[in-house]
């Protein structure tokens, strides 16, 4: 991926109704220090959540009074809207680290200690959540495919606790979407993206039966962080690997990484749906974030990162091989409704393939993460591929 630096200029932020008893602002968050934008803050209440965008970046709507900022390793922000009505930015400082600080002793019994927690900590009972969903494909380095979705989702079951664990009976409703792809007519490549079950497919690797356990500090004392490594290596001839951060506390797993890839040199080559052309993994991570909400005191699952990449090989019909990526981007904006979600998205489908229409009033007053320059240059040349039919397929809705 490319590294940006973002010099922001008159940044313009403001704070409105957004309709009656709606609060919303659009801002920008940054390091205090270094004033780099910071992303995948969250940005809450008891109510409503939003996240910054890459570019630090954000939109949030809610109809209490009432904002935080959290991002590990930085000092939480606790303030209002009116509060921060006359900022240009909001700055966020890096917590001071304890040099001196103990990390975690005996890990099977601190890790014991989570399982026997669970329950406890985790919501075991159904409830409905609203989502956003930003999903960007892009072919060596360049989008291809932008789409935006919110919906309802029904959770009926607790995380799975071990590879063997059961699977998330889930419903998806999707309320609104908006998407946009920009693919060269030569390419015919064929696969299959991921869907919702993949998305929130989460079995905590935490047992040692089946992995190596190591600990490290964390930029907050707080929380302490378990590595984890597969004792064995898969089918692909991988070691699934990763971490988790967990509040000391309430021996809450509060994040948790996991990557399906550590040697990607050697994993084998697949045929393509239609078996055209050979492909490979060469990348497969997620990062899940859990957020305690005050009134269930519960966690609950606040927002998730898919990032993926597929290795498309030369043959007769492609020149030279190729990469895509793929980054899914989830994240809570109401939580605990108490509304019915009428599931109209089978959760074992493409997520690419959902087809609903596009509301701009819609769009306009929900918690979602702005686009980022990147993706407006992306939408102004798909406008301009339009024209050129003979090259360009653009697909869309808006």
């Amino acid at each position: 991926m490319k590294t940006h630096t973002f010099i922001f200029i008159g940044l313009s932020f403001f704070i409105n109704l957004a309709n009656a008893q709606n609060f919303q602002i659009s801002a920008i968050v940054v390091d205090k220090i270094t004033r780099h934008p910071l992303q995948a803050v969250n940005i809450y209440n008891e109510s409503n959540s939003s996240l910054s965008n890459d570019e630090g970046r954000f939109v949030f709507v809610s109809d209490k009074n009432e904002i935080n900022l959290n991002l590990m390793g930085y000092n939480p922000i606790k303030t209002t809207f009116n509060g921060l009505q006359n900022q240009d930015s909001i700055f966020m400082e890096i917590k001071a680290i304890a040099l001196d600080e103990v990390i975690v002793s005996n890990t099977e019994s601190f890790v014991k200690k989570v399982y026997e927690n669970l329950t406890k900590n985790y919501v075991t009972s159904s409830y409905t959540n609203n989502f956003f969903i930003r999903s960007v494909l892009k072919k060596e380095n360049e989008i291809v495919k932008l789409q935006d979705l919110s919906g309802k989702k029904y959770n009926s079951t607790m995380i799975k606790t071990t590879p063997q664990g059961k699977t998330d009976k889930s419903g998806i409703e999707i309320l609104s979407m908006r998407k946009i792809g920009v693919f060269d007519k030569k390419d015919n490549v064929d696969f299959k993206l991921p869907d919702f079950d993949e998305l929130f497919d989460m079995p905590i690797f935490l047992d040692t039966k089946y992995v190596d356990l190591t600990e490290e500090n964390t930029e907050d004392e707080n929380y302490c962080k378990i590595n984890f490594i597969a004792k064995n290596k898969d089918v692909l001839n991988q070691k699934v690997n990763g971490y988790v951060i967990i509040n000391k506390k309430d021996y809450a797993i509060t994040q948790y990484f996991i990557s399906y890839y550590d040697d990607s040199d050697n994993c084998p080559y697949k045929k393509t749906l239609l078996g055209r052309h050979q492909y490979r993994t060469r990348k497969y991570q997620k990062t899940l974030h859990f957020s305690k909400n005050e009134t269930v005191n519960k966690y609950y699952l606040n927002n998730d990162k898919l990032d993926c990449q597929l290795e498309i090989l030369a043959d007769k019909k492609i020149e030279k091989t190729f990469y895509y990526d793929l980054s899914i981007n989830y994240f809570v904006t109401k939580n605990f409704t108490g509304e019915t979600a009428n599931a109209n998205f089978p959760m074992d489908k493409d997520i690419f393939k959902a087809k609903f229409s596009y509301s701009d009033d819609f769009w306009k007053n929900q918690n979602q993460l702005p686009l980022t320059s990147e993706l407006k240059s992306f939408i102004d040349k798909a406008n301009i591929d339009k024209e050129n039919k003979k090259e360009f397929e653009v697909t869309g809705n808006f």
